[in-house]
């Protein structure tokens, strides 16, 4: 296959294609024919969903990545993932999935390899996945949210219907 290619980025896009033309990305024409809210989002969501149980492995090779809700996505829907150790994505993935530091295409698609051959690598990452899925699920969202805007936000005494008047620091 090497010998068709003058590089490995030529590689890379002529595989890219390859697998966009035979797994295509969900049609939202398909979501904007339902009227009801409701309906169409569960229609969304199922549509992408399947697209996730079709993958092998989820990569991210992003440099500015914010938080990745798809690594989180991937990592619940049991994708090894593998992503590049940029912005936010190591505190997303929680000590899961695999960081990369290289990014190059060889480095890559040797761990791609490596990954879907279902061998300890694969089993040690989605063991990783689980860990940090289950850390995710035990987050008290509300009350951690409470806490990073306390120091702008006074704590209400107010009962309900009353108004919270700031304290001046």
């Amino acid at each position: 296959l090497y010998r068709h290619f003058p590089n490995e980025v030529d590689l890379f896009a002529a595989c890219s294609i390859h697998y966009f033309t035979t797994t295509p990305w969900p049609d939202r024409g398909h979501w904007r024919a339902i009227h009801d809210p409701q309906r169409r989002l569960e229609r969304a969501l199922d549509e992408l969903y399947a697209y996730y149980r079709l993958a092998d492995v989820f990569l991210c090779l992003s440099d500015h990545e914010g938080f990745g809700v798809p690594l989180q996505e991937a990592m619940h829907f049991g994708l090894p993932v593998v992503a590049y150790d940029a912005a936010a994505v190591r505190e997303t993935l929680r000590g899961g999935g695999l960081l990369l530091q290289d990014k190059r295409p060889e480095v890559v698609a040797d761990l791609l390899d490596r990954l879907t051959r279902a061998g300890d690598l694969r089993r040690a990452v989605l063991a990783s996945q689980a860990k940090a899925i289950a850390e995710i699920r035990s987050t008290d969202f509300g009350a951690l949210l409470r806490e990073r805007l306390s120091p702008v936000i006074p704590t209400s005494t107010a009962g309900p219907g009353e108004p919270v008047i700031p304290t001046s620091p």
